[in-house]
């Protein structure tokens, strides 16, 4: 999150589902999403971000405990 900090974002636009699970993001601009602040973010949410990995409840995010990886087809 230290870019961010640099740059001055104070908020990101998140999109979540009718689960909580947090589908989209956008640090600039938005995802027709609510903002929430970057505080709330864990540290390593940029880099592990997956569709549905996160949930967005009661004001925090944390780690889906149900999230299964989608499977690569090459």
């Amino acid at each position: 999150m230290g870019i961010m900090k640099e740059k001055n974002i104070k908020t990101v636009n998140i999109k979540v589902n009718d689960k909580n699970e947090i589908i989209a993001y956008a640090i600039i601009g938005g995802v027709n999403g609510i903002d929430i602040s970057i505080d709330v973010l864990p540290a390593d949410f940029i880099e592990n971000f997956d569709s549905k990995y996160y949930l967005y409840v009661d004001g925090n995010i944390k780690t889906n405990p149900d999230y299964v990886a989608p499977e690569i087809h090459l």
